[in-house]
């Protein structure tokens, strides 16, 4: 309880210190959503308001964790920001502290976007990799695209069955997966690894036909009369 009650003094300053802010620029208190999509802001403070991309800072929580968490929020005219340790100074992303990787996430009127760069230098002008959703009408996922450097490790398998009284050779199975999310492209390696397989199962099953949403899996085996084998591993996907 005495934590809560410190708090409130500070909270409540903060949140004065923003809408005497917004109150200075009158084109913004007049019609934020209109002064967010033309210059009128740009106009009366331009030290708020960037000509190229018109990122307004919203929010600076200074005392939000160490410099590496500060949080600070933006607004263009097409998206609002939530960044960590990642300022907007008009033309790239400065870091609060470097050598410490910058996070965030965006959210549009079309789309989600989580953010992440872990480069060591002071600033940078894009994200290294991203987690995007469309959410528009023409292209609705039900995953998110990633951009970036990609590897994801997921689980297939095989099973082979012979009922039959004699052994049958160059018999052929397969499946496919599918990623959880979109890569940026199609992978450039897929490496199997075997968990369990029977003794009679011969080498990897192959990969083939792979994109950016998944690929598909053959083998062809000898099965022994009555017998069964089967191959059940994981996959390591990069991107």
């Amino acid at each position: 309880m005495p934590t809560g009650l410190a708090l409130r003094p500070a909270i409540g300053a903060q949140r004065g210190a923003v809408l005497r802010c917004l109150d200075s620029i009158p084109a913004l208190a007049d019609d934020p959503i209109s002064a967010l999509r033309d210059d009128r802001v740009d106009d009366q403070n331009p030290a708020l308001f960037d000509d190229r991309q018109h990122r307004v800072l919203l929010l600076d929580a200074q005392g939000a964790g160490g410099a590496a968490a500060r949080l600070r929020l933006y607004a263009d005219s097409d998206s609002v920001w939530f960044t960590l340790n990642a300022a907007w100074n008009g033309s790239a992303w400065t870091r609060d502290t470097s050598g410490t990787a910058s996070g965030g996430f965006r959210l549009s009127r079309n789309e989600a976007e989580f953010l992440h760069d872990a480069n060591t230098g002071v600033t940078f002008t894009t994200w290294t990799r991203t987690w995007r959703l469309p959410m528009s009408s023409t292209a609705s996922n039900t995953a998110f695209e990633v951009a970036g450097t990609v590897r994801e490790v997921g689980r297939l398998g095989l099973q082979y069955s012979n009922s039959d009284t004699t052994s049958h050779d160059n018999l052929a199975g397969g499946g496919a997966v599918t990623f959880r999310s979109r890569f940026p492209t199609a992978p450039s390696s897929i490496t199997l690894t075997p968990y369990s397989t029977s003794g009679s199962f011969v080498g990897n099953p192959t990969v083939m036909v792979p994109d950016r949403d998944g690929f598909a899996f053959y083998s062809h085996q000898t099965i022994p009369a009555l017998g069964a084998t089967y191959w059940f591993g994981s996959y390591t996907a990069v991107a």
